[in-house]
C-alpha cells in the first residue's frame, strides 16, 4: 500500500502495535512497552496489550498517536456495567441502555463482559 497512514487510537486503549514501511518514516507518539525499532519497522505493546494492529506502507509516512478521546466509560455507563457484573441487571438490558458505540472498546471488545 502506498501513501501515508495516520493511526489514531483512543487514550487508555490496549493493543500490540506493529508498523512496517519499505521507505517511509515511522513516527510513534505513544509510550509503548517492549518497544523495538529497526530501520523501517516498529513494534511494541500499548497498555496491557491485546488486539494486534498492523500498519503497512510501501513508501508513505506512518504516524501513530492518541486520538484524544478516551476508551473508558462515562460514570453513568460505569454504573450500568457494574450492575451487569453484579448480576443486578442482565447484560442485554445493560447493552440496550448504553449505545452500541459506547460499549464497544477498541478491537470490538465488549466492555460489559466480565474481565478474565
Amino acid at each position: 500500500m502506498q501513501g501515508k497512514i495516520e493511526f489514531l487510537i483512543p487514550r487508555g486503549s490496549n493493543a500490540f502495535i506493529e508498523a512496517k514501511s519499505m521507505r517511509g518514516e515511522i513516527d510513534c507518539q505513544l509510550q509503548l512497552k517492549r518497544l523495538k525499532r529497526s530501520g523501517f519497522r516498529l513494534s511494541g505493546t500499548l497498555g496491557e496489550g491485546g488486539a494486534k494492529v498492523e500498519l503497512k506502507s510501501m513508501s508513505g509516512r506512518i504516524t501513530i498517536a492518541e486520538s484524544g478521546e478516551s476508551n473508558h466509560l462515562a460514570p453513568e455507563e460505569e454504573l450500568i456495567a457494574k450492575m451487569v457484573k453484579e448480576g443486578r441487571i442482565t447484560k442485554r438490558l445493560g447493552n440496550s441502555t448504553i449505545s452500541e458505540t459506547v460499549i464497544r472498546g477498541f478491537g470490538g471488545k465488549d466492555m460489559l463482559s466480565p474481565k478474565g
